[in-house]
């Protein structure tokens, strides 16, 4: 089992793209933490970080192109990294809060029907034919939910 105490979480790691950085990248997807990758490197280098990273765990692993020795490419990183986890976040929050909305509006299952029919030849052969009294009082299962 892997311990993913860091899902719902995201990781800027800086210098990402080889070496440590990649490691503490990929150890971090490992832990669930989506993960933005940063680092010089040609395409073909941030794309094998990329792939590093997805395969140990972080499914949504991006690459934020930024040379952090400029303040203003640094601000910006972080602040699009900041913004898609937002994103992210949001569309779960709606897809969780539309579940119980979708289950509503789904169609009942005979399956309370068929339950109560099954309750009710039980207690009929209990009892005799007493159409399922015992004591006075019907014999049912509630489905717990």
């Amino acid at each position: 089992m892997t311990d993913t105490f860091l899902s719902g979480r995201t990781a800027l790691v800086t210098g990402s793209t080889s070496g440590i950085g990649l490691a503490i990248a990929c150890s971090l997807a490992a832990a669930g933490a989506r993960v933005a990758v940063n680092g010089l490197g040609d395409r073909a280098q941030v794309d094998a970080a990329l792939d590093a990273v997805r395969r140990a765990g972080g499914g949504d692993a991006r690459h934020f192109d930024a040379d952090l020795r400029d303040a203003a490419d640094a601000e910006t990183a972080v602040r699009e990294a900041a913004d898609s986890a937002a994103a992210e976040r949001a569309a779960a929050v709606a897809a969780e809060e539309a579940a119980p909305a979708a289950a509503a509006a789904a169609p009942e299952s005979d399956t309370e029907s068929d339950t109560e029919q099954v309750t009710d030849e039980a207690a009929d052969a209990d009892t005799g034919g007493k159409g399922g009294r015992r004591g006075g009082r019907r014999a049912r299962w509630r489905r717990k939910g």
